[in-house]
Parts: structure tokens; sequence; C-alpha cells
């Protein structure tokens, strides 16, 4: 059967609805220099100190979830950024809907450092209501690789993605990492990091934060 244009008066009470949508915020945070410089220190600091732990890591230094513990007043300023973001998030989430009562979350957070060589295997974060990742210094270009480092996002329907016109439904959404820089997406979004190739360390804030 081949495709028609329909006449306007056949489907003039026509509803077309987008089910099963993705919410996705992305803000540059401004004026976060001397916050990063602060960062930076205090996460290549704790590095020599704590060998960390291996989640979705392939190589790199993934710490403990206990960053606010050892962060310091520096740590907490980003992490009252990260409170704002989430409301946000949460905020144009329900734009059509009415919060009963305010969200509190249980947010827990690690630092990442990634050399050259290191990425993170494909993974989601269960358990989570959303999840995310602040870029304290996105390291150096590769010229070579223009997917160095990439934060990639996939389908949560893969096979929607590939068999529902594939040619504008996207199977996964690239994030090129920059200093300042928060995403904020759904837990259940499998996400993972392209290798990277650059020299200097690339160092990332990871969260996750639970409705309680």
């Amino acid at each position: 059967m081949g495709y028609r244009q329909p006449a306007m008066t056949e489907l003039s009470d026509k509803r077309f609805v987008h089910l099963f949508s993705t919410p996705i915020v992305e803000h540059r945070w401004p004026d976060v220099d001397s916050l990063n410089a602060e960062l930076r220190k205090i996460v290549l600091a704790r590095e020599k100190d704590d060998k960390g732990e291996v989640r979705s890591n392939a190589g790199g230094w993934h710490s403990q979830g206990d960053f606010e513990r050892w962060s310091g007043e520096t740590g907490q300023q980003l992490i009252q950024r990260l409170g704002k973001q989430i409301n946000h998030a949460t905020a144009l989430y329900y734009r059509n809907h009415t919060l009963k009562e305010p969200i509190r979350w249980r947010v827990t957070m690690w630092a990442n450092v990634n050399r050259k060589g290191h990425f993170n295997r494909t993974h989601i974060h269960p358990g989570a209501t959303w999840s995310g990742v602040y870029y304290v210094d996105e390291g150096d270009e590769a010229v070579d690789n223009k997917e160095s480092g990439a934060f990639v996002l996939h389908h949560p329907n893969l096979a929607a993605a590939m068999g529902f016109f594939p040619e504008i439904t996207p199977q996964s959404y690239v994030v090129r990492p920059v200093a300042g820089l928060m995403l904020v997406f759904p837990s259940y979004l499998p996400h993972e990091v392209y290798p990277y190739f650059g020299k200097r360390p690339r160092i990332s804030i990871a969260f996750n934060a639970k409705r309680e």
C-alpha cells in the first residue's frame, strides 16, 4: 500500500501524542573557573590516597560514592548547583502536573579521572531517579579522534530506534564534554563514555539522585 497525503477533512479531529519522551537537561554553569580549579586539586589529591573502585570504568579512577565527605566547602558549592539543576529538571517534567509536596532527594556523588585510553562501558544506574555528570576539566582534544572522551546516551528502546523510521529516530545522543557543563538525565538511560585520548586528565563528578 503506497503512502497518500490524506485530505485534511479526513483527519480533522486527529490527536497526535508523543508518548514516553525522555527529559534531558544540559546547562553550562557560568563563572566556574575558580570552582573547577579547586575541585581539580581536591580530586587529584584524593586519587593519590584512595584506590577507588571499578564499576563501568575500564581504567581510570572511580572514587567511592562519598564525594561530599572529602570535598569540603568547595564540594558543597557544587552540590548546591546540582540541587538547583535537579529541582529545575523535575519542575520542567512536572510542568503540566501539580507536585503535592516538595521532593526530597538522596544524592550519591563520586569523582572520575580518565587518562589516555580510559573509557566507561555502557551501563545504567538502577534504583535512582535522576543521574548526571558535571565536568571539572574536559581534558585535551585529540586531533585525530573527534569522539575522544565523548559522553553518549543511548535510546532506551533500541528496537524502536532501529525499526521505527530509523532515518529520523536517533539511536544515541552524543555530548561533548566541556568544563562547567552539567548534564541531568533519567537513570534508566543506557550511557557510556568513549575512550579518551587526551594528555591532560579528564575530571568529572557523577551523581545519582533518588526520590525519597
